[in-house]
């Protein structure tokens, strides 16, 4: 297992993700969440993804897979709930897919 912290999160994201993969989305207490979405665009400071069946752009900040990296290994071991995730990114739900993959879980 990779070890996510808050200085390598965004990196390993960026290094592992494509434009055009559709993912779906994930939590940790309920494995996945039934919808998905996919990578439209990759750049120094995040990405962009189309939500599928709604079709509405998201942009996901480097800085937010950073702040959730530093909260990673506890939000995996339960002891971060996902509601308070929110204190940290609004888009939990397409941030963590990314990380779990990242840290092969």
């Amino acid at each position: 297992m990779t070890k996510i912290t808050g200085q390598n999160a965004w990196l390993l994201v960026r290094q592992s993700v494509q434009v055009g993969e559709r993912l779906n989305t994930w939590s940790v207490a309920r494995g996945n969440l039934g919808s998905s979405f996919v990578v439209e665009e990759i750049s120094e400071d995040g990405l962009k993804i189309r939500l599928d069946g709604i079709g509405t752009v998201r942009t996901l900040s480097s800085i937010s897979f950073d702040r959730l990296g530093e909260v990673w290994d506890n939000y995996v071991a339960r002891k971060v709930a996902r509601h308070q995730l929110l204190k940290l990114s609004h888009n939990t739900s397409y941030a963590l897919p990314l990380l779990k993959r990242v840290s092969n879980l």
